[in-house]
């Protein structure tokens, strides 16, 4: 009996004090770790017709020379240029999102990966929808 009561004692105690991981898509964990140097890996368009049916798909390669810096003062410098542009992070609906360069991209972080998406409706004559995938590697 007393061996019960004290895997129970355990189990409470571990259940209460055991920390929680962050989510990818959290802004505390986009906050924390988005800022540094990040190399872009990947750009992935993806165009749907009108029944949401995948039409058309493109996968553009990055080039590891070109590089984007995330400064803790909320700017951000590339290498392909001199000046820094701001960037800003927000919430909503518990996920994050980064604004940039005049668009909003739904990001997670993971283990040194970094992925944003930007769905577009109705801009493109060519598709319904299209959806833009930006893999970066921290670098």
């Amino acid at each position: 009996m007393k061996s019960k009561a004290l895997l129970l004692i355990l189990f409470i105690s571990t259940a209460l004090f055991s920390c929680k991981k962050d989510k990818a898509d959290s802004v505390s964990t986009v906050r924390k770790e988005i800022v540094g140097k990040w190399q872009i890996q990947s750009l992935t368009y993806v165009g749907y017709d009108a029944s949401g049916k995948e039409v058309e798909r493109e996968t553009q390669n990055g080039d590891d020379s070109n590089t984007i810096e995330f400064l803790i003062d909320n700017t951000v410098r590339t290498s392909s240029s001199d000046g820094s542009s701001p960037y800003a992070i927000s919430e909503v609906n518990g996920k994050a999102q980064v604004q940039y360069q005049n668009q909003t991209y739904n990001v997670k972080i993971t283990s040194g990966t970094m992925v944003w998406t930007v769905e577009q409706t109705g801009e493109n004559q060519a598709y319904a929808k299209i959806v833009l995938t930006i893999q970066f590697k921290k670098v």
